[in-house]
């Protein structure tokens, strides 16, 4: 099969990757509609968790910056995922 290089599937970012299994968690977490529009400062005061602040705080000033994220940033944030879950 022949896949041009405008079908072939996109591997996501370690940033989306982490990002996405944080949405995931919270959404578990939380009983609150999370809509598209919120952003993560808005999600994390909704929450008011110590943790979410924390990886909103790194996440944030990285991908905010756009840059991506450092090798400890992500180990940091695999931690909070975990304390998460």
């Amino acid at each position: 099969i022949f896949l041009s290089a405008a079908t072939r599937i996109r591997r996501l970012s370690r940033e989306e990757r982490v990002l996405r299994k944080f949405m995931r968690m919270v959404k578990r977490r939380y009983a609150f509609a999370i809509l598209p529009s919120t952003g993560l400062h808005e999600l994390a005061a909704l929450a008011g968790d110590p943790l979410i602040d924390k990886f909103v705080a790194v996440y944030g000033r990285a991908v905010y910056h756009d840059r991506k994220l450092s090798g400890e940033e992500y180990r940091y944030l695999r931690e909070i995922l975990r304390a998460l879950s």
